[in-house]
């Protein structure tokens, strides 16, 4: 079913038959393993998918709980509202700072 849904997005994401056929065909291997777009993303995003991986440990739980730890809650409740904050900012400026649309229906 996944397999169905992903090539009728190709669909509405090409926009004539011939790269249609090119994007059908670079999703099944077709021209390589990796292209010059995939390392480039690939180079690009490196260090966020380093940042991604460690947060995915406990190892940010275990800092922060090392940080506040002894902390009344107020000044928790701060230090936790200012990381959200920032992490909000980082957001906000990866999707400022990226040149492609993400949303599919925008050309339409």
């Amino acid at each position: 079913m996944m397999l169905t849904v992903i090539v009728g997005w190709v669909i509405f994401a090409a926009e004539d038959f011939g790269r249609m056929g090119a994007y059908l065909s670079g999703m099944f291997g077709a021209g390589g393993l990796f292209g010059t777009e995939a390392l480039y993303a690939l180079r690009k995003f490196c260090p966020l998918l380093v940042f991604f991986a460690v947060g995915c440990t406990d190892l940010p739980s275990g800092l922060a709980g090392k940080f506040v730890k002894g902390a009344k809650p107020p000044v928790r409740a701060v230090v936790s509202n200012i990381f959200l904050l920032a992490v909000f900012l980082v957001c906000i400026g990866l999707i400022v700072g990226d040149s492609y649309n993400p949303f599919l229906y925008f050309r339409f």
